[in-house]
């Protein structure tokens, strides 16, 4: 089953497609790496969310799970 990971969840469209992504039972591992991180109250914080904070994004290579081998890679 396919993973995702998604850049910029925290705006407007990010979170939308967040929750679509959690929603969706197509997709076994959604990972979230921004700035900051979503809170999710209304879907609370499934076993398959990875979440990350990006500090530097001119050493985004350097975040834990970032080379993780993504099938789908959606920025935000």
């Amino acid at each position: 089953m396919p993973s995702a990971l998604v850049l910029g969840a925290t705006g407007a469209v990010g979170k939308h497609i967040l929750s679509g992504l959690l929603a969706s039972p197509e997709y076994t591992r959604v990972g979230e790496f921004g700035r900051r991180v979503t809170t999710l109250e209304s879907e609370g914080r499934p076993e398959k969310l990875i979440q990350r904070t990006i500090p530097d994004f001119d050493k985004v290579e350097e975040v834990e799970g970032i080379k993780d081998g993504w099938d789908v890679v959606i920025i935000a």
